[in-house]
């Protein structure tokens, strides 16, 4: 597959979760390159986490088995890893379906999640 052409931050995973690909994108809204996230497994390169700590990305995440059996996946918020530090963002997955010999295609988009709800007085 050719590099990734998208002005959203995306990134393609193998239906395993290593890192396939990683576009410019990805690299300004993380502070990651490209050459330290492809090759590497998503939960080792974005480690995303819940507001209360736990984590959402790991070697055995629902996401990964969803897109193994190409079930839709739902986005979620997390707080991702990035050169800085953490970012609260949105990644929302795109599973395209292998056709017989080719394993299924994995898009993940990250992007700026809304702030935190405000309390109503």
């Amino acid at each position: 597959m050719a590099q990734i052409h998208s002005g959203a931050a995306v990134f393609r995973t193998d239906p395993y979760g290593w890192i396939a690909d990683w576009n410019p994108a990805a690299e300004r809204l993380t502070g990651i390159p490209a050459s330290e996230a492809v090759g590497r497994p998503c939960w080792d390169v974005i480690a995303g986490r819940d507001d209360d700590g736990a984590l959402l990305c790991h070697p055995g995440c629902s996401a990964a088995r969803l897109a193994r059996e190409c079930w839709p996946v739902r986005s979620l918020t997390a707080n991702v890893r990035t050169r800085t530090g953490t970012r609260r963002l949105v990644v929302s997955t795109i599973v395209v379906d292998g056709d017989g010999a080719d394993e299924a295609v994995v898009l993940h988009m990250l992007h700026e999640a809304a702030g935190a709800a405000q309390p109503v007085a």
